[in-house]
């Protein structure tokens, strides 16, 4: 969760699989289990190293805590809740208060050996960096970067600076040379490498990514070239985070006509934005999900079959996204943030938000008409509110297609939440 309050207090621990008798007291309360897609950015960190007290093997509901990926615990009788994130051995644990960590953190210690290493600053590969003053968190895959870098022998003192991590070239490279049996070995490990850095920290470089993963099976020397770009990109501008600001939960509100901020009253918690670049073959579906200023959940990939129209591609690009808003607005709902209001979705075709907020629209739209039920319930149930935005102003844009450096440059820094930051 990227809302404020959920940024002010945390825990980072290296905890075993519970294996002893009993779940600590907070445990035993449990009562969900959620999904989260990266780990917490909150302020206050804890970690803890555990040894199992017993020899006694666990229970089956026992085991079910080390194996999810995320728990909701309501821990005390105020209605706080603390969501607890596992990865492997390492144990998240945002927190609403210092007082809140404090007590889990002696509970636990009343059954594990707990070293509080403070602060959080490093999960999975990315940096955690606070701005107290102005109340914002970044999250930066910089060292990461660096070390694929080394990896590949990628040296900026000789590699050409690139400002796209992707030129139109990029639209085209199925014919290129075969690549030797370890060339196309090493072309797929930097492929699969850079996929996970644009799941993480890197959303601008997602759709590079995709055009590359596209060939991971039999990667030819266009598609290495084209992945080298990607490194270098990464690399020139290492330092660059997606940054969450904690002061205006919707910074990022949009007007239809402009890029500037809407009214305070339109300044939703959570917005979405979804593009479509309509191509011969299967078009390509961008979008992502806005929250405290930036993104939160992002994705860029060809859709399942080919639109016979451009509303039909957008209509396909903005029913993908309204899935993750219902599934966001769940989870929100369990962090104990639950969203109020619809969410507002942005659409840059008319034509695609008149399916979804008329339904005599639908009847002439049969080609699609999956698509267009779910969107008309998805609006009729005040989860979402789809809203046309001006071309210019579609951040999502960035996720279709390669951009020239002005407009890429533009996007990148509303959607990472830089816009102003420089």
């Amino acid at each position: 969760d990227r809302r404020d309050a959920f940024s002010r207090a945390g825990a980072l621990a290296s905890l075993a699989p519970f294996t002893s008798p009993a779940p600590p007291p907070l445990l035993q309360r449990s009562t969900s289990t959620t999904r989260t897609r990266a780990p917490s950015t909150s302020a206050r960190s804890t970690s803890a190293t555990a040894r199992r007290p017993t020899s006694r093997a666990p229970s089956r509901s026992h085991r079910r805590y080390a194996l999810n990926t995320a728990l909701a615990l309501p821990i005390n009788a105020h209605g706080h809740r603390l969501v607890i994130v596992f990865f492997s051995r390492a144990m998240f644990l945002p927190a609403w208060r210092e007082s809140i960590k404090t007590t889990l953190v002696a509970d636990l210690s009343k059954a594990y050996q707990v070293d509080d290493r403070g602060l959080l600053q490093w999960a999975l590969g990315m940096r955690v960096d606070y701005d107290r003053q102005a109340r914002r968190v970044t999250l930066s895959g910089a060292g990461r970067i660096r070390e694929l870098g080394e990896l590949y022998g990628t040296d900026l003192r000789t590699s050409r600076k690139v400002s796209t991590p992707a030129d139109a070239a990029i639209l085209d490279l199925a014919d290129g040379e075969p690549l030797t049996r370890e060339g196309a070995e090493r072309a797929q490990r930097l492929i699969g490498a850079l996929i996970y850095i644009a799941t993480t920290t890197r959303p601008d470089v997602a759709h590079a990514v995709y055009r590359c993963a596209v060939y991971m099976s039999r990667p030819n020397k266009r598609v290495w070239s084209a992945a080298l770009r990607v490194l270098v990109y990464l690399l020139h501008s290492a330092e660059v985070g997606i940054t969450y600001d904690g002061m205006i939960p919707g910074r990022q509100g949009l007007s239809a006509q402009s890029e500037g901020p809407a009214p305070a009253g339109e300044r939703e918690i959570m917005q979405a934005l979804s593009d479509a670049n309509w191509e011969v073959a299967r078009s390509i579906t961008g979008y992502y999900l806005s929250l405290a200023g930036a993104a939160f959940a992002w994705a860029g990939k060809r859709q399942p079959s080919t639109a016979l129209s451009s509303t039909e591609a957008e209509t396909f690009a903005a029913s993908a996204a309204a899935a993750e808003v219902l599934w966001a607005r769940g989870l929100m709902g369990e962090l104990g943030a639950p969203q109020l209001e619809p969410t507002t979705l942005w659409v840059d075709n008319k034509g695609a938000v008149a399916i979804a907020n008329d339904r005599a629209s639908v009847g002439r739209s049969r080609h699609i008409a999956r698509r267009a039920h779910f969107l008309l319930e998805a609006a009729a149930s005040g989860a979402i509110r789809l809203q046309w935005l001006s071309t210019s102003a579609m951040v999502a844009d960035i996720l279709t297609k390669p951009l020239d450096a002005r407009r890429f440059a533009t996007l990148r820094d509303t959607m990472m939440g830089q816009r102003g930051q420089q």
